[in-house]
């Protein structure tokens, strides 16, 4: 049997103390870390916001600053102001490029080079059996007389406009419009109406030639509808475009383009430049002459009338971009000129851009026809030779 053992209750206290009741509740509660009231945060929050605010500020960065965001709105204002008028500038220049593509389409004679050849026999320019080199020097040199006749008249023009003799200016004008209007439209018509043996007497045909320049000649000179002015604008230029089409040899026609772009960095940008001495003379006016024969480009921002302000784009632009897609279709193919006229629309906005940037007239033409020319020589030689290449092995990129 065990034994059991008591424990006196006397033994018990003498080992452990016995405590207080309300010592052992507070000893064993959790002790806490007391929270920061609300208010006191908002308070400490408010004081160092309002010492943050008390810190001097730089006036002169600040100022920078302001300077910066304006010439910022002021830059994107101008981009979209000047992207629309790129677009009305773009348009018409694609109506004029139609309208030479269409008719080298509907008119075989543009593209067969048969009259060129004659005009070059006649003045020796081209004889048959001549070597390439013997076609590229005399090319250069037809090319070099028609530059020197343009740098003439507008040397003339940039003098009679100087000295202010502008009945003179007026009379060559109406001069120029009456051979444009006239004997260019004339010539036209007789293509038209030989290439599909189209039966008409010469009295019929010379009032329509009549009423079509005199009605050019009343729009330009006196008044009449700006539409109206835009649209003899566009088949004058197309007009041009195609009698240098049909009349220069082919690298005659490359050759002009280039050395009209090199005459156009001269007369345009430096200081004793033909047109240079113009616009100058031109400042208070505001307003250039109905044609031109060279090019620029310039920004012209203070007008009488709002509808004529804006980027003004001289005739001859669209005459020698004209020139150019014209060509190459009649020399190539439809794509190639869908390459030249992408490359001439991106270097007259690149033309543009600067313009918006530095406001000064520029040449419209040494980046458009540089594209142009780069691109026409490249996409026939190596773009469509490849492609054809990939077709005829059903190749499809």
């Amino acid at each position: 049997m065990s034994k059991t053992t008591v424990t006196s209750d006397s033994s018990i206290s003498d080992r452990y103390e016995l405590q207080p009741n309300n010592q052992i509740t507070n000893e064993m509660e959790p002790k806490t870390v007391p929270d920061i009231s609300a208010e006191q945060t908002v308070k400490k929050r408010d004081k160092n916001v309002k010492q943050k605010d008390e810190k001097p500020i730089d006036k002169k960065k600040l100022k920078r600053l302001q300077k910066l965001e304006r010439e910022r709105k002021r830059f994107v204002k101008l981009i979209h102001d000047e992207s629309k008028r790129l677009m009305q500038i773009i348009i018409p220049i694609t109506v004029t490029m139609f309208l030479v593509i269409l008719s080298i389409q509907f008119f075989p004679v543009f593209s067969t080079g048969k009259l060129s050849r004659t005009f070059g026999e006649k003045l020796n320019w081209e004889k048959e059996g001549s070597s390439s080199g013997s076609k590229l020097g005399t090319a250069l040199i037809a090319a070099a007389i028609f530059v020197v006749l343009m740098a003439i008249i507008t040397f003339v023009m940039a003098l009679i406009i100087i000295y202010n003799f502008m009945v003179c200016v007026k009379v060559f004008f109406i001069f120029a419009f009456v051979i444009y209007f006239g004997l260019f439209s004339a010539g036209y018509v007789y293509i038209a109406l030989d290439e599909y043996n189209v039966p008409m007497d010469w009295i019929t045909v010379g009032v329509f030639i009549w009423n079509y320049t005199a009605v050019g000649i009343v729009i330009f000179f006196i008044a009449g509808p700006k539409l109206l002015k835009q649209t003899y604008l566009i088949l004058l230029s197309a007009n041009v475009a195609l009698i240098l089409i049909l009349v220069l040899p082919e690298w005659t026609t490359w050759l002009l383009l280039g050395l009209m772009s090199i005459w156009d960095l001269y007369a345009v940008l430096h200081k004793t430049g033909p047109l240079n001495k113009m616009l100058s003379a031109l400042e208070d006016k505001k307003q250039m002459p109905p044609i031109l024969y060279s090019t620029v480009i310039f920004l012209q921002t203070d007008v009488e009338e709002d509808d004529d302000s804006g980027v003004q784009l001289g005739l001859g632009d669209f005459v020698f971009y004209s020139l150019l897609v014209g060509r190459s279709y009649a020399s190539s193919d439809l794509l190639t000129a869908i390459i030249c006229y992408i490359s001439i629309t991106v270097g007259l906005a690149i033309t543009l851009s600067i313009l918006v940037t530095i406001n000064t007239p520029l040449p419209a033409l040494p980046i458009s026809i540089a594209l142009g020319v780069i691109f026409y020589f490249s996409s026939k030689y190596f773009i469509i030779p490849f492609n054809d290449e990939l077709q005829e092995r059903l190749i499809f990129i």
